[in-house]
């Protein structure tokens, strides 16, 4: 359940801080490997104080 709402809350997140999104998903979406996306991902998140 914590990983849907996380997923959720990336979208208004982004929209707000794109820089800091494209850093974060651009080598990921070369790599095209969907778990090492997610922890990316949470790290991002709980860099962002959530």
């Amino acid at each position: 359940m914590n990983i849907n709402s996380a997923s959720s809350s990336v979208i208004p997140k982004n929209t707000h801080q794109p820089s800091t999104a494209s850093v974060v998903t651009r080598p990921v979406a070369q790599n095209q490997d969907p778990e090492r996306e997610l922890k990316e991902m949470e790290e991002w998140l709980k860099s962002q104080g959530d």
